[in-house]
């Protein structure tokens, strides 16, 4: 898995970015950073 700080609103844009129309699983870690910055441990389908 990869981890990846990235804000929130820019996570979906990015994964979709990395991998076009193939699905991703993730989940944010440390959600509620004051500063809008999450942790993504983003699980790739194989």
């Amino acid at each position: 898995a990869l981890l990846l700080p990235l804000f929130r609103r820019n996570l979906r844009s990015f994964l979709e970015e990395r991998s076009p129309g193939r699905p991703q699983r993730f989940e944010l870690l440390n959600d509620q950073a004051p500063n809008g910055l999450s942790i993504a441990r983003v699980y790739p389908f194989q």
